[in-house]
């Protein structure tokens, strides 16, 4: 695991090692109480941002749901870049998430889709490879995360599951998931996709 890096040892390439410890402690998603002290450790405690609309309770609640929704997920890192400011720096992460499907994610996310026999026995038990552009915002003087935006493009692995751009938009029409937005039963759907207009907006 890369350690959190020192805000009295910050130097160019102290917000890349923010973003490569990210992905180290949620690689397999917040499961244990471990996780989410790791995870707490690296957001700033004042003011943290997700999404342009939610604080750590908001990404707390998503991270709960990916692994509760998942059969399985792993979010792996390919590339990062770095842009410096004068207090912060623009850490843009492109990377991959992983997520095993089960009847369970269907339940959840894509209820309409149980109606359709042939599409769900073309994803359950299967993986969604999902591209993702993770931006990071982190500050010189903590070495911590002050916001972060996530754009995850569901719609394109589940084209390469399903084999057919009309499955797709079936599939995406109904869905529960408005951006990276996983949304539960108790979500009003026209406020979650407020949230993810703004964060497109941002």
């Amino acid at each position: 695991m890369h350690p959190a890096p020192r805000a009295s040892h910050w130097t160019y390439t102290t917000s890349a090692r923010v973003g490569a410890a990210y992905f180290d402690v949620c690689r397999f998603g917040i499961t244990t109480d471990h996780d989410v002290a790791a995870l707490l450790s690296l957001l700033a405690a004042d003011g943290f941002d997700f999404m342009g609309d939610g604080g750590v309770d908001a990404f707390l609640g998503q991270w709960r749901r990916y692994v509760t929704y998942f059969a399985g997920l792993e979010m792996t890192c390919r590339h990062i870049a770095v842009s410096p400011a004068e207090t912060t720096d623009i850490v843009v992460c492109n990377s991959v998430m992983r997520l095993r499907l089960h009847r369970r994610t269907l339940e959840c996310l894509f209820p309409h889709v149980l109606a359709r026999e042939d599409m769900v026995q073309r994803l359950v038990g299967r993986e969604l490879s999902a591209p993702m552009t993770l931006t990071l915002i982190v500050r010189h003087d903590t070495c911590q995360i002050q916001s972060m935006h996530s754009d995850v493009a569901f719609a394109v692995s589940m084209a390469e599951l399903l084999g057919s751009l009309e499955d797709t938009a079936v599939a995406m029409d109904g869905a529960r998931v408005h951006g990276p937005w996983l949304l539960s039963d108790d979500d009003d759907d026209a406020s979650v996709a407020a949230k993810s207009l703004t964060y497109k907006a941002t």
